[in-house]
This record gives C-alpha cells, sequence and structure tokens, in this order.
C-alpha cells in the first residue's frame, strides 16, 4: 500500500512539474544523412507564444555534465492548444557522442513575457534518428 501511495505522490509532482512547462516538445529527430532536424512541439499554456528556443545537447564528463550541440529558435505565433512543426536544415557538423536530448530552454509569449526553464527541467526529450 505504501508503495502504491508513493507511486501516486511521484506522479502528482511529475505532472505538475510538466505543467510548468508553456511549451512541450512532442517529437524531435534528424534524418538519416543528419542534414536536417525535425521539431514538433506543442503550446499547453494559455497564453500565446510568439519565440521559442530549443537546444540540443548530449551528455558529456565535462563540469556541468552536458554539452550543447546546436541552437534553434522558432518564431511565430502559436496559439494555445495547438502544434506546430519546424524543420532546419544545413547544420553542418554535430557530433552525436552517447545519448542526445532536446531541450526547451525559453519561451517569449506575445504580450513580450518570457519563461526560462528551471535548473533541471523536465521540458525535453530523446532525440531520435529517422
Amino acid at each position: 500500500m505504501r508503495f502504491l501511495v508513493l507511486g501516486f505522490f511521484i506522479c502528482c509532482i511529475e505532472t505538475n512539474v510538466v505543467a510548468q512547462c508553456p511549451i512541450q516538445p512532442r517529437e524531435a529527430s534528424f534524418e538519416a544523412s543528419r542534414k536536417t532536424v525535425t521539431i514538433s512541439y506543442y503550446n499547453s499554456g494559455t497564453r500565446s507564444v510568439r519565440g521559442v528556443q530549443f537546444l540540443l545537447t548530449t551528455e558529456n564528463t565535462g563540469p556541468n555534465g552536458q554539452s550543447v550541440l546546436a541552437n534553434f529558435d522558432v518564431r511565430g505565433i502559436l496559439r494555445p492548444k495547438q502544434e506546430r512543426t519546424a524543420v532546419f536544415s544545413d547544420l553542418g557538423e554535430i557530433a552525436f557522442n552517447g545519448i542526445v536530448e532536446l531541450e526547451v530552454k525559453r519561451v517569449s509569449f506575445a504580450d513580450l513575457s518570457t519563461w526560462t526553464a528551471p535548473h533541471g527541467s523536465t521540458c525535453k526529450i530523446l532525440f531520435a534518428e529517422q
């Protein structure tokens, strides 16, 4: 019974933390040649978004435990409860070592306010190869 209560408590905490992220990354992938990156994301908040900054990161043995491989900025109005896909090409050489994740770093809203991901943000997903 204790494990059931503990599991429910952990699920509630994780749901609350994820709900704090106004943009939910849905899918992130690159084609086999690694020249094109596709990012699908969803505005789970109640305000219109005018820009999103994504970071492509990998774990390493550096002082902060990860390194940034690429930085993607998306501009354009995304209304609440809508999804969008962005495609980026001509990325140059990106070295994919280990686990690669796409993280929402910053969100700019239509009212000119911003949201920045807190340390240890859960606004990220694993990167996949198409």
